[in-house]
């Protein structure tokens, strides 16, 4: 029997949330499996550059995500005598006959129809997420709350991991950075996609404005190049005024001091497969406050404060509270820092490598 061939589809690796995903997974378990072969569907402009012992090869794929075009160019770049592809989204290669094993982070577009909706991005989602069912030898989900949540809205799969996500080390000494903004600010960190809640957000600040005068919103993301945005959300942070800033387009460094010496990080979504952005702003030593829905209180535990992310004024409330409580702020980030620490790539990393194995396994060819 020959060594392992794995393909995996890198095309996200510089993405937000996925492309830290495959950044922080991919590497290690490619060093974990020094005698299995790899090849890598890349992205032209986002070629991995971490070491592979040289059993990996990079082969352009230049088709977008989401499109027919991928569907068409995929099975193209797949070696003939691969063995398996591992997709670290939904958006598996329906045409490659290859055993499959897929990372599903959230299943949003099902779950959320009234804020992501149109009948073509709808019966995408819906025969996608069917064509994981019923082609992934495995799949891997960020948290237990994804897990039930795909087997509440597509069904029951074949068979499930729930890998959490990890934070890296160097969030850990995020507070050696430079303070990147003179006033004290509340930083929010995502995207202006509907289930991230940026409008409740903004209404809050807004109510909260004359309580904590001393305090800037700091809205830290990517808000115009995306196919989904709450305009509405972004209209009402230029309304405003000086006390809110939208910082985009930052590296890796930059990100980190935004998250470290900020009064508090905000999470205020309707819906989140992981929540990554409060597991490395509680890593960093930054009290947050997360919405009491999806998958948060399982990721952040004891680590964060809550709040009901449908009512704004609740936002408000607790917000104050966190920037007026020092005791409240001291013991959350004592108790975050903890939470942090018990999440681990190389657990990650080990849960995926263990679903490698077992798909191949089962369906590895004879040489």
């Amino acid at each position: 029997m020959s060594e392992p061939h794995v393909v995996i589809d890198v095309r996200m690796l510089r993405h937000a949330g996925i492309g830290t995903y495959i950044r922080n997974v991919v590497p290690r378990v490619i060093a974990a499996h020094p005698n299995w072969r790899f090849t890598l569907l890349a992205a032209p402009q986002a070629f991995p550059d971490w070491q592979t012992n040289g059993n990996t090869v990079v082969t352009t794929c230049a088709s977008d995500i989401y499109t027919v075009r991928e569907q068409l160019e995929i099975p193209l770049r797949i070696p003939r005598r691969a063995d398996l592809f591992w997709s670290p989204h939904y958006n598996v290669p329906v045409l490659s006959r290859l055993p499959l094993v897929v990372t599903v982070h959230d299943v949003c577009h099902l779950a959320m129809t009234e804020l992501y909706g149109g009948a073509a991005r709808s019966a995408y989602a819906k025969f996608m997420f069917g064509a994981v069912r019923h082609r992934a030898s495995e799949i891997l989900f960020d948290s237990d709350f994804t897990r039930t949540e795909f087997i509440r809205h597509v069904g029951e799969p074949r068979r499930a991991t729930t890998a959490l996500l990890g934070v890296d080390a160097v969030w850990r000494l995020a507070g050696e950075t430079v303070r990147p903004h003179e006033r004290p600010y509340v930083l929010f960190v995502g995207s202006a996609k509907p289930h991230k809640n940026l409008g409740a957000l903004l209404e809050a600040f807004g109510m909260s404005r004359e309580e904590i005068p001393d305090h800037d919103m700091v809205l830290l993301g990517s808000f115009r190049r995306q196919r989904t945005i709450d305009s509405t959300a972004i209209a009402h942070a230029n309304s405003l005024g000086d006390r809110v800033r939208i910082v985009a387009d930052l590296g890796d460094e930059a990100v980190r001091a935004y998250v470290a010496h900020a009064a508090a990080l905000v999470l205020p979504s309707l819906y989140e497969g992981f929540g990554l952005p409060a597991v490395e702003a509680m890593a960093a030593g930054c009290p947050c406050l997360v919405s009491n829905a999806a998958s948060l209180p399982e990721v952040c535990a004891t680590g964060a404060l809550y709040c009901d992310p449908t009512n704004p004024a609740d936002i408000a409330r607790q917000l104050v509270r966190l920037l007026s409580d020092t005791e409240l702020r001291a013991t959350l980030v004592r108790a975050g820092r903890l939470r942090a620490a018990a999440l681990d790539w190389d657990e990650t990393a080990r849960h995926t490598t263990s679903a490698l194995n077992r798909a191949l396994g089962t369906e590895l060819r004879v040489a």
